[in-house]
């Protein structure tokens, strides 16, 4: 049902008025160190990033990188309205 509503809001966003619409789909975000305000499953496991990256690299990205994924797509502009983690590591310069 998360995957309908979330579909549906997204393609009304980009009937909005506005210049340009991206959606970001990012799999797992590996926080920034120091954040308080995370699932403590994660500080746990934040050790396995490594792990995660070199054998799902499709669905794993930090949280910087989607910050000026996002800032990039806000000043430059991307070529596709729906980002997938490649397409945000690629989009932030890393």
């Amino acid at each position: 049902m998360w995957a309908r509503i979330k579909g549906k809001t997204e393609n009304d966003l980009t009937k909005l008025p506005f210049r340009a619409a991206y959606n970001f789909r990012p799999g797992y975000i590996q926080p920034m160190l120091g954040m308080k305000n995370t699932y403590r499953v994660l500080r746990y496991l934040s050790w396995l990033y490594p792990v995660l990256k070199a054998f799902f690299s499709k669905y794993v990205i930090r949280l910087e990188e989607i910050g000026k994924a996002m800032i990039e797509a806000t000043l430059k502009g991307y070529p596709r309205q729906v980002l997938e983690c490649q397409d945000i590591r690629k989009l932030s310069g890393n």
